[in-house]
């Protein structure tokens, strides 16, 4: 009970980041019932234009795993017991991600192997620089990294301002995945969720410890 107590308490206090990524996943969830995982392939892929390949190509890069050690090491340089937590918090949901992508649904394609004859036609919009992979396709890694990062930053941060803007960063770092045809929808809904709800989940039940456990490496340093 005092663990959801706790949950409870935290996710009142991050309400809008929390708000607005239920109603993000109700809407995608919406795409998904009643437009289709590979219609809105290609309805995004129909809209393409040089400064959103651009802006996406750049900002996908936000949930590359160079993110998640450059974030902890500014983590841990501010706060040993705040990097203890999101090193658990964020490396659990990743790994999770991965063992799905590798062992458990290894042989899912990707756009470029499901939307092959409209690439080879030419009836396919890519971007030069962008390599696309064949398989592995669910969930969405990149995805997962970026809800991950955003959600334990959002956890750390007491200004309420910054929650909605770092959700939104978070949602078009994922919808570039599906612009750069490396995922679909139902691809980076998943990973989203695993690296939202699993790093929130993993504070919750963590903080605690790790912080009495960091604030004792601190005092043994001084």
């Amino acid at each position: 009970m005092k663990y959801w107590n706790k949950t409870y308490f935290i996710f009142k206090q991050k309400k809008n980041f929390f708000l607005g990524f239920s109603i993000y996943i109700l809407f995608s969830m919406f795409i998904l019932l009643f437009v289709g995982n590979l219609e809105i392939s290609k309805i995004i892929n129909a809209i393409s234009s040089s400064f959103l390949d651009t802006l996406f190509f750049n900002i996908t890069y936000l949930g590359d795993g160079l993110m998640v050690l450059v974030f902890l090491l500014i983590v841990f340089s501010y706060r040993i017991s705040f990097g203890l937590i999101s090193m658990v918090s964020l490396l659990i949901p990743i790994l999770f991600t991965q063992v799905l992508k590798r062992i458990c649904f290894p042989d899912f394609p990707r756009p470029s192997v499901v939307f092959k004859d409209l690439i080879n036609s030419g009836q396919w919009n890519l971007i030069d620089v962008v390599d696309l992979h064949a398989y592995m396709s669910f969930p969405s890694g990149h995805t997962t990294t970026v809800f991950s990062i955003s959600c334990i930053f959002i956890l750390f941060v007491k200004n309420k301002f910054y929650q909605v803007p770092i959700l939104l960063i978070a949602i078009l770092t994922g919808f570039s995945r599906i612009y750069l045809s490396q995922h679909f929808l139902i691809d980076v809904l998943a990973g989203s969720i695993i690296g939202c709800l699993g790093s929130f989940l993993l504070y919750s039940a963590l903080s605690d410890k790790f912080n009495s456990l960091g604030f004792s490496f601190l005092r043994f340093f001084k």
